[in-house]
């Protein structure tokens, strides 16, 4: 599940319990109208709460990723979760997070 939440210019993404396939298109929609959003100007994705996530969800916050870094914006990971980092190591891309 996804959480979307904006302060100011600080967006607050929020991924806990199980992130998979069945929710990840109201997860997209959340993310992509919260973006638009001109006054957002950074980003803190918090994972700690995360219990299971598939490829859908992985293609998602790859997606996230690279947004933030082509529009300037800025990347902070709050709170990284095991599972999480388990598999960016998997897939060989926990770079993307640096």
């Amino acid at each position: 599940m996804i959480k979307v939440r904006k302060k100011k210019d600080l967006l607050n993404v929020k991924l806990e319990g199980e992130c998979l396939i069945d929710t990840v298109e109201e997860a997209y929609n959340k993310l992509k109208n919260s973006m638009s959003n001109p006054e957002i100007t950074q980003i803190a994705l918090d994972t700690k709460g995360l219990e299971s996530i598939d490829t859908s969800y992985l293609q998602l916050i790859i997606s996230l990723v690279k947004s933030v870094k082509e529009q300037g914006m800025k990347l902070n990971i709050k709170a990284e979760s095991e599972i999480l980092n388990e598999i960016l190591e998997l897939y060989g891309i926990n770079r993307l997070f640096n």
